[in-house]
């Protein structure tokens, strides 16, 4: 479907690209069949397969983004992490997440780096809120105790010989709390690949930068030991007592070197190591660290230790690295953290030993993402959890020396004290320099509210951003679809969360979440939370309509509360012109969405006249018909040459094309002339007379009525103008009166029109071409007559009187207006009609503004008092006289006067003037002989 005026207020979605588009359709299909599947689905279930399949989709989003682009991505990725790491001697690590990409030179591949990341993270994100669902989102809370009752039940009571890794299972299994932090800390696990580099690359990046032939494949320090050995060959020292070690400074500083190579030499004797030797320890502890980032596995890790002739390193993480080992191990972990503390060759050594023993500082220091910090957030507080369930549940195995000094935290495993710490950190990590970055990035944000099961809040919050946003763009004038909590700017906030709305890919994952867990929520929020929940919705919906994906609106808009849909869509149409498009929208809409059409259709026809048919100021005469003039054939006044507007505007376009949705819309005849009507209305009270001509020219009462009639009442009839025979039931006899009525102000506008079009073309143009003649025929010629012919046929409906019978008191006042603006010019340019006419064509025609004067005079045609609100009489009363004058100019011709039929019983007064007279030589010539 095709648009052609999509909105303005949705700019950010101006980069929509295909790829975008199309997942934004593969969603919205998704979305589609659960909403048609709820009424006969279990809810929860009906999410996580959703959910479920989000994530499928940005699996091969990502997929085709690496079968394009994967070698340079991981080169890219290789270089942001060496960049990040500063691979060079000193400790201080790199905690910006994201500078590397604004400062790469390939710009193309930084590009790729960010799509493929942005993708994979959006894979993350939904496998979070999998997890989330399942931890607090199960309805079935009776069933899922049953199942852990039946499960701890299987396993048995604790006893001596219980074997560690059931100790450790059982442990999740009775604490929710716990569970919960090890599924997410696993989570985090598996996401340490997609945020910056996956393992692989990491260590292409530090053998690459090793400075030997054999990267890391080495035989420990061998520059550092080839130094000592030199050492006691040329200074003949070969004892191991540090006090009796010469100085022997390092090759390239005059920092001492170590006196001997066991592995804790440089902490316990305050030296160093050669410079290739301290970066291959720094990598070694650098690789160590990442591993256990990603959860390998304590026989992965040992594994790759082996292969570099490094296993002591294995052996000294071994007892605390998994889970399922910890319990005969506390002392061990103990060990470890105190290790964190002091006595580490470097940070990344004491981070190793501190997410062992639970140092979450030692870990946060070389922490250079948000998860990072929460990784070692949740490693740590997962094992002081489980420390103080083995010091209550197995005394015997946790000794009374061990908890003295281990930290046990009493109320680790209580919910609401577990939220509020995960907040808590949540929010320091938005303010700490090394982090705010990271944290304030879209997907960020929407995965630190899940963390803390905080996602109804990150919606209502998300709903206030994206108002205060539309606040301070101020496009309310232009759409006004946003509910708002402030009209004044200066009352906005600027908050992290409006990035969200600012992103297509993180609006399509809010808005998403936002419209699951509202299915799933089991009482109604405060209407104005909902007002706020659904902003969000509507974004998503103006992103829509910038990026062309018409077709999906409607889906969306039906999740929207009866109100806020009709509004929404009601401004959303004016983007669809085509016909055909226009025809496919309704289907969607009547059939498929079962949505209030005729109440959408009514507020667009609204939404166009805002910008349009109201931003004119109402005339006091939007048309000026008649102009003075002197020539003895007109009657002080004469028909203004072209008094018509020549041309429509892109407002007056729009109008018309909005009022093709109710042609479309079959039957709903009440509606469709209302909307018809209001259009006349607004066109003729704000001057906008042209566009008035093309809505009676597309949508004429005749073909309107005979069309919408048979949809109705199975005939095809002009209702206004049909004589036959009325029904003869009483029912279907009263829908026909009632359908008159509905349809009689735009029939009688019409015809008003009609009118008044009459008296420029034909009538005006043939007058002046005629009497502008030199030399004139001796007959008048035909095309004038045909001319007058028409305008007495187009006045013949005025004449009785129009726009005397309003619905209600406003369209009383419209039509007052309007009988105002028009009814006094339209009669004065009729009445100089017919003064040229009685002069050009036939005297009798003079005698028709004794016609015009009764039927002004008559309260009944409402014309007298149209003059006296348009303060006009005297113009009126000035004609008149002229009239007078011309018909006794016309006596002095000394010719009989032809009696008339029609003037029987008539008072002709001064009117009653003998003499005859036709054409161009009776009438015409007698003026001028005068």
């Amino acid at each position: 479907m095709s648009i052609e005026g999509p909105s303005e207020i949705a700019k950010p979605f101006r980069g929509f690209g295909d790829r975008v588009n199309t997942e934004a359709e593969a969603f919205a299909e998704a979305f589609d069949k659960y909403v048609s599947d709820l009424p006969t689905r279990n809810k929860f279930k009906a999410a996580k397969e959703l959910v479920n399949e989000f994530k499928e989709i940005a699996e091969e989003a990502v997929a085709e983004l690496k079968k394009h682009n994967e070698r340079e991505v991981r080169a890219q990725l290789r270089r942001e992490w060496g960049d990040h790491m500063q691979l060079s001697m000193s400790n201080s690590p790199s905690h910006s997440l994201g500078n590397s990409l604004a400062t790469s030179t390939a710009a193309r591949k930084g590009e790729q780096v960010k799509e493929l990341r942005a993708m994979q993270e959006e894979v993350d994100t939904w496998e979070l809120l999998s997890l989330i669902l399942d931890i607090h989102y199960n309805p079935d809370k009776e069933e899922l105790q049953r199942d852990k009752e039946d499960e701890v039940a299987r396993m048995g009571p604790l006893h001596h010989y219980v074997p560690e890794h059931e100790v450790w299972e059982r442990f999740l299994l009775e604490d929710d709390v716990a569970k919960e932090r090890s599924l997410i800390k696993t989570w985090l696990e598996q996401t340490a690949d997609h945020q910056e580099s996956d393992l692989e690359s990491i260590l292409e990046e530090l053998e690459s930068k090793s400075g030997s032939r054999g990267g890391l494949s080495s035989k420990g320090w061998m520059h550092t030991r080839e130094a000592l050995k030199a050492a006691r060959r040329g200074l003949g020292w070969f004892g191991p007592v540090l006090d009796e070690a010469p100085r022997i400074d390092r090759t390239d500083t005059s920092e001492l070197l170590v006196a001997s190579l066991d592995p804790d030499a440089t902490a316990r004797q305050l030296r160093t190591l050669e410079k290739p030797d301290q970066y291959f320890e720094r990598a070694m502890w650098i690789t160590c660290w990442e591993m256990l980032r990603r959860g390998m596995s304590w026989e992965e890790i040992s594994a790759w230790f082996e292969q570099r002739n490094e296993g002591w390193r294995a052996v000294s993480i071994g007892k605390a690295s998994s889970p399922a080992d910890v319990l005969s191990n506390a002392a061990w972990r103990r060990m470890c953290y105190i290790a964190s503390l002091s006595g580490c060759s470097n940070e990344y050594e004491a981070a190793v030993y501190g997410l062992l023993g639970g140092n979450a500082q030692a870990v946060q220091k070389i922490g250079r993402s948000v998860d990072d910090h929460l990784y070692a957030y949740y490693s740590a507080v997962l094992l002081r959890q489980f420390d103080s369930y083995l010091s209550t549940h197995r005394p015997d195995r946790f000794s009374q020396v061990l908890s003295k000094h281990t930290h046990i935290d009493e109320v680790a495993n209580d919910p609401e004290y577990a939220q509020r710490q995960i907040t808590n950190l949540i929010l320091q990590l938005r303010q700490r320099p090394e982090t705010k970055g990271d944290a304030a990035r879209p997907l960020k944000i929407i995965q630190s509210y899940l963390l803390a099961n905080e996602a109804d809040s990150l919606i209502h919050t998300l709903g206030i951003a994206i108002a205060d946003l539309d606040t301070r763009e101020g496009t309310a004038g232009v759409e006004n679809m946003i509910i708002r909590r402030f009209q004044n700017p200066e009352q906005t906030v600027d908050s992290p969360e409006a990035d969200i709305a600012l992103s297509p890919q993180s609006l399509r994952i809010a808005v998403h979440l936002c419209l699951i867990l509202r299915e799933m929520r089991p009482d109604p929020i405060d209407s104005d939370d909902l007002d706020f929940e659904e902003n969000v919705v509507v974004a998503y919906i103006q992103r829509l309509r910038e990026a062309g994906e018409i077709d999906i609106v409607p889906l969306y808009a039906s999740r929207l509360q009866h109100a806020r849909y009709i509004i929404t869509l009601g401004k959303f149409l004016s983007d669809i012109r085509n016909p055909k498009d226009q025809g496919t929208m309704l289907r969607l809409l009547q059939e498929v969405y079962h949505l209030d059409v005729v109440s959408i259709l009514e507020h667009h026809i609204q939404h166009i006249f805002d910008p349009s048919l109201r931003k004119g100021d109402e005339h006091e005469r939007p048309l000026h018909i008649v102009e003075p003039s002197k020539e003895a054939f007109h009657p002080g006044q004469r028909i203004t040459d072209s008094f018509l507007p020549d041309a429509m505007d892109g407002d007056d376009v729009a109008v018309i094309q909005g009022l093709n949705w109710f042609q479309i819309l079959r039957g709903h005849w009440k509606p469709t002339f209302k909307a018809l009507t209001l259009a006349l209305q607004q066109c003729l009270v704000t001057g906008r007379f042209r566009c008035a001509q093309e809505i009676i020219a597309e949508y004429p009462y005749e073909t309107v009525s005979t069309r919408k009639s048979y949809e109705v009442i199975g005939m095809s009839i002009n209702m206004m103008e049909y004589s036959g025979s009325m029904p003869g039931d009483e029912e279907e006899a009263l829908q026909w009166q009632l359908m008159r009525r509905q349809s009689a102000t735009y029939y009688e506008l019409e015809k008003l029109i009609l009118a008044i079009e009459s008296l420029q073309h034909p009538w005006r143009i043939e007058e002046k071409k005629y009497t502008s003649t030199p030399v004139k025929p001796a007959k008048t010629p035909p095309t004038v007559k045909n001319a007058f012919t028409g305008v007495k046929e187009a006045m013949g409906p005025i004449l009785g009187g129009i726009l005397l019978n309003p619905e209600d008191e406003a369209q009383a006042k419209t039509l007052r207006l309007i009988r105002t603006q028009y009814i006094p010019e339209l009669l004065l340019g009729y009445n100089a009609a017919l003064h040229s006419a009685g002069n050009l064509i036939s005297r009798d025609f003079s005698l028709e503004s004794m016609d015009l004067a009764v039927a002004i005079a008559d309260d009944s045609t409402g014309f007298a008092e149209a003059f006296k609100w348009a303060g006009r009489l005297r113009e009126l009363m000035q004609q008149f006289a002229s009239t007078s004058r011309n018909m006794l100019v016309l006596k002095a011709t000394g010719k009989a006067w032809k009696s008339k039929k029609d003037r029987v019983g008539k008072e002709l007064g001064i009117w009653d003037i003998a003499g005859t007279g036709d054409g161009h030589e009776d009438g015409l010539g007698a003026l001028e002989a005068a």
